[in-house]
């Protein structure tokens, strides 16, 4: 999504416009990369393979569910 789209979305839903900005400083940092590094961090914690996000979902989906 274009970064400035991405800023209406958020304002149009009535987020605060510092919170628009904290949320789209993170969207940026996350398109230039810097979350893509995989480390072994979950599985040194925890003793066991981290589980794939779509995995999380499924097993905590109604979590979510007004």
């Amino acid at each position: 999504m274009d970064p400035e789209d991405f800023k209406v979305s958020l304002k149009e839903a009535g987020l605060p416009a510092d919170y628009i900005e904290v949320l789209s400083a993170i969207a940026a940092g996350l398109r230039e990369g810097q979350a893509a590094t995989v480390t072994d961090s979950v599985e040194a914690l925890l003793g066991r393979k981290a589980i794939s996000f779509d995995q999380y979902a499924k097993d905590y989906a109604s979590a979510f569910q007004g």
